[in-house]
């Protein structure tokens, strides 16, 4: 029995933990896609989760700042966590182009793979295509890993001018506030510039404006009185808190 519990320590310590399920994924791009997976047991640690991930998905990494627990399940059994996952990417200095026959004026060839010329923190540099995209690779490992709860998804937010949000891009988390949203997109002021991205990039809003907040208040005072006859005093008491 010794024997059987020191090789399950083992095997933890290499593979993570053994009650995490893919639910939901959502691709934001190529190479990088907001996933859900549920557990359990208690809510992994960073360290737990990462190793976990590690070892059921070759060369992809948990992208730094994007876990989102269940904050209603934190310290309990049968929960929920997101995050971002993406491929780990070769890289090699933009002048090794020179060296490479060229494709376009962004992709070159070493003859067995493709790469592309990209921007990250202002600076260029070579990226490796990757073989498989992500997304098959995550319906791929969905097939082995399972289901644990298919009734959980992604709701997209519902942003206002003044948000305060965390985004995945140019392959890492960001946060910023927003200026713009539209249909589809969303602009964020990040430090000195604003950078435009598709919303469901949006992994999570850190604060909503004041002015949000407000309308909230206004929506569900409204709706007590409504529908429950409360006074205008009482609807205030009941949402004085919100946004606190």
């Amino acid at each position: 029995m010794a024997l059987n519990l020191l090789n399950y320590k083992e095997v933890r310590e290499k593979m993570g933990r053994f009650d995490l399920h893919l639910n939901s994924y959502e691709p934001l791009s190529k190479t990088a896609a907001k996933v859900i997976f549920t557990y359990s047991d208690v809510p992994p640690n960073r360290q737990d989760f990462e190793r976990f991930i590690s070892s059921h998905f070759p060369n992809v990494r948990v992208v730094k700042g994007s876990m989102i627990y269940d904050v209603n399940r934190l310290g309990r059994p049968n929960g929920a966590i997101a995050c971002v996952m993406a491929q780990v990417q070769t890289t090699r200095p933009v002048s090794d182009g020179r060296k490479l026959a060229c494709v376009t004026a962004e992709t070159f060839s070493d003859g067995n793979n493709l790469w592309k010329i990209t921007v990250k923190d202002g600076k260029k540099f070579l990226v490796r295509e990757a073989e498989t995209d992500i997304e098959s690779l995550i319906l791929e490992r969905k097939k082995r890993l399972g289901i644990k709860v298919a009734s959980l998804g992604f709701v997209p937010y519902v942003l206002n001018s003044g948000d305060r949000v965390k985004f995945y891009g140019e392959g890492k988390m960001q946060e910023g506030v927003v200026e713009e949203v539209t249909a589809n997109d969303v602009t964020v002021r990040v430090a000195d510039r604003s950078i435009t991205t598709n919303r469901k990039n949006v992994v999570t809003v850190v604060a909503y404006s004041p002015e949000a907040i407000e309308r909230k208040r206004q929506q569900l005072q409204s709706f007590w009185q409504q529908a429950y006859g409360f006074t205008p005093d009482m609807a205030e008491k009941i949402t004085r808190g919100i946004g606190r």
